[in-house]
């Protein structure tokens, strides 16, 4: 039965909502970092361009449409953090010197890998949720020899995320990481006075 408040036709033009973020951001980026100097319609053209791209890729747009919901929780989680910390007298020049500050890098570490499993876990949905119709199960041999069900969806992307392999290159992209930041002259957070 077809209602007032019907919303299934928006589903046509889910497309636009991931064009224009995309869009947006990339152009936010390149105005602000002058990448191609003051050229401002050079920007409008490569975002448009990156944004239409997107907007083409299935994928990249069910990954946009899945992720940005909880990033939206995230941006709300971290203003009322803000808000809060206002409301007991700190001003705005000390909440931004924790993120520019090297002796709180980790609160900037710490968004930077909740948005990285932000992502994965947008992109696990969407390749393997979407690889099984709802209410199907896939069989697959199971460690005791016999026949199970194999996970889909979360749970899928949860046995990949955990599997040894994927663990192992996690460990030596963190081993590199510390090589790297060791090179480049960084002190252990430990060995600070």
């Amino acid at each position: 039965m077809v209602t007032f408040l019907d919303i299934s036709l928006i589903k046509g033009f889910s497309f636009i909502f991931p064009f224009l973020f995309v869009w947006s951001v990339v152009y936010g980026i390149l105005e602000s970092q002058k990448m191609f100097g003051e050229r401002r319609e050079l920007h409008a053209i490569i975002a448009f361009v990156t944004a239409m791209i997107v907007a083409l890729t299935r994928p990249a747009v069910e990954i946009i449409s899945t992720m940005t919901p909880w990033f939206i929780v995230l941006l709300m989680v971290f203003v009322l953090m803000i808000m809060f910390f206002k409301f007991f007298g700190i001003k705005d020049e000390e909440i931004a010197s924790v993120f520019k500050s090297s002796e709180y890098s980790w609160v900037t570490v710490t968004l930077v890998i909740v948005s990285l499993i932000l992502f994965a876990a947008s992109a696990g949905q969407v390749f393997f949720g979407a690889a099984v119709p709802t209410g199907e199960q896939i069989t697959a041999t199971v460690h005791g020899g016999g026949t199970g069900v194999a996970g889909i969806g979360e749970e899928a992307f949860l046995k990949t995320f955990f599997h040894p392999k994927v663990l192992g290159l996690m460990f030596i992209f963190i081993i590199a990481a510390l090589t790297i930041h060791l090179l480049a002259g960084g002190i252990p957070v430990g060995a600070r006075k």
